[in-house]
């Protein structure tokens, strides 16, 4: 029987779409062939509820194992909740809010509390649009000023009166590549 050489694996996780950012020009695309051997495509969470209460199941006797508590169910009134729930963290924020129910917990039927649901506002949309636009037209216009420079004295930052990695923050926040016209 013939064995393969051992070689290191690798298993890299992402939301974004690699091809897309491939295309362009946002990702490496011979890192993406690297990549790109078995690519298993996982729905999120948001799309699957009916995998909420095995996820839960789970994460509960992670969590008694680890706290070494002894919870043995969850409240149906709590499943229910978790099932409607939009998933916006998709799994971890489902495994965070399970832990944070065990560290509460004061009996042996875990409960969440609906008020930990509450999604918080995206900063954007707490912000009127008039300034999120003049925001965007202000850095296009200093990348447009700047011939797409970033860094130094006539650079994108320094016209705009921040920092290189602020500006790549707020580029990034409003997608907007460097290259931008």
């Amino acid at each position: 029987m013939r064995r393969w050489p051992s070689t290191p694996g690798l298993i890299a996780a992402t939301h974004q779409d690699l091809a897309c950012a491939v295309g362009d020009g946002r990702f490496r695309a011979d890192l993406f062939y690297r990549l790109n051997v078995f690519p298993i495509h996982v729905p999120p969470l948001r799309e699957r509820p009916e995998d909420v209460a095995d996820l839960v199941r789970h994460f509960l006797h992670q969590f008694n194992r680890r706290m070494g508590k002894r919870v043995a169910g969850v409240d149906p009134s709590s499943l229910r909740l978790l099932s409607a729930y939009p998933w916006p963290g998709n799994v971890r924020e489902l495994e965070n809010l399970v832990e944070r129910a065990m560290i509460v917990a004061e009996s042996d039927t875990l409960c969440i509390d609906s008020n930990w649901l509450a999604a918080p506002r995206a900063a954007e949309d707490a912000l009127p649009s008039g300034l999120h636009d003049v925001e965007r037209r202000s850095i296009l216009d200093a990348l447009r000023r700047s011939r797409g420079r970033i860094y130094g004295a006539r650079g994108a930052a320094a016209l705009l009166g921040v920092k290189p990695t602020t500006l790549y923050g707020k580029m990034r926040r409003h997608g907007i590549r460097r290259d931008a016209e």
